[in-house]
């Protein structure tokens, strides 16, 4: 046996170590991407869960005040923010809407990605005023919110929807019309 055939059966060549470290890349590649979609899943999940709590207080909000929701003075508001605070382009918060949510909800979800696209709050609109509806905003109260799946009734919950660069915009009506 030859001093180069001995060093040979002791280690790998540098073609057996680049072929084994292309696949352990490849394989992390993999389990990185399944991983990410994962994670989106579960955000949208959390949002989901976040929207039907907010959805109940606003139900049991409207049992105590003779069905009657919440006013953001026909505007669209930012949950759980104050009048200083924004969370979408032209939407504040609204301190007279969380603390009329606070028995009922008394931390304000907020939504699990953070600032995304602009917006790191749920928002919410309700045409319902103590002088009666607001003029010229839509009927009803409504939630509005990003989510990172596909644009379809699962990932929002609700058959509003539509897809921008953002990610699927969700709207949910929370709220009749008229009390």
């Amino acid at each position: 046996m030859t001093y180069f055939s001995t060093l040979r059966r002791k280690g790998f060549t540098l073609i057996e170590l680049l072929v084994v470290i292309s696949i352990i890349g490849l394989l992390s590649s993999i389990v990185l991407a399944s991983l990410n979609n994962a994670r989106a899943k579960g955000r949208d999940a959390r949002r989901l869960a976040d929207i039907h709590h907010i959805e109940l207080a606003l139900n049991l909000y409207a049992d105590d005040h003779a069905g009657v929701l919440p006013s953001s003075g026909g505007s669209w508001r930012c949950l759980g923010l104050t009048e200083s605070q924004s969370c979408w382009v032209g939407a504040v918060g609204l301190t007279t809407l969380n603390t009329a949510l606070a028995p009922y909800l008394p931390a304000i979800p907020r939504d699990p990605r953070g600032s995304y696209c602009g917006g790191d709050a749920y928002i919410y609109h309700s045409n319902h005023a103590p002088g009666g509806p607001v003029p010229g905003s839509p009927d009803g109260a409504y939630m509005f919110w990003y989510a990172q799946g596909p644009e379809d009734d699962k990932t929002c919950g609700s058959p509003f929807h539509s897809t921008n660069v953002c990610g699927t915009i969700c709207v949910r009506n929370v709220g009749p019309a008229t009390p």
